[in-house]
């Protein structure tokens, strides 16, 4: 239950990121469509993009709740099952995600 609980404020936490991220793009957007002679966006943004909370690699936090969740669910580990058979056919499907949308699919 702390698990879910930990994993759905990760989430909450992701898309609070993104919608101010968004929502200060579409305000620097609409301010240098209005006031073209005064342009601040693109100083705006390279500067955004070089904040932790922009750039974050939250892929770290995806993988402990990953372990969390295996370890709950008491899977073994490939070290645990190294005599089983090797013999299998993995298949692989791709598929196109919004980047907001990433840690969901993860989860």
């Amino acid at each position: 239950e702390k698990a879910d609980d930990a994993a759905k404020d990760f989430l909450i936490l992701e898309k609070y990121v993104n919608i101010n991220f968004m929502g200060f793009h579409k305000i620097l957007k609409k301010h240098d469509k209005n006031s073209p002679s005064r342009a601040c966006k693109q100083f705006y943004i390279n500067r955004m993009h070089n904040q932790a909370w922009v750039r974050g690699d939250y892929s770290d936090v995806v993988v402990r709740l990953s372990a969390i969740y295996s370890a709950l669910r008491n899977d073994r580990t490939a070290e645990e099952t190294k005599d089983a058979s090797q013999s299998f056919l993995r298949s692989t499907t791709k598929y196109w995600v919004r980047t907001e949308d990433v840690s969901t699919t993860k989860y």
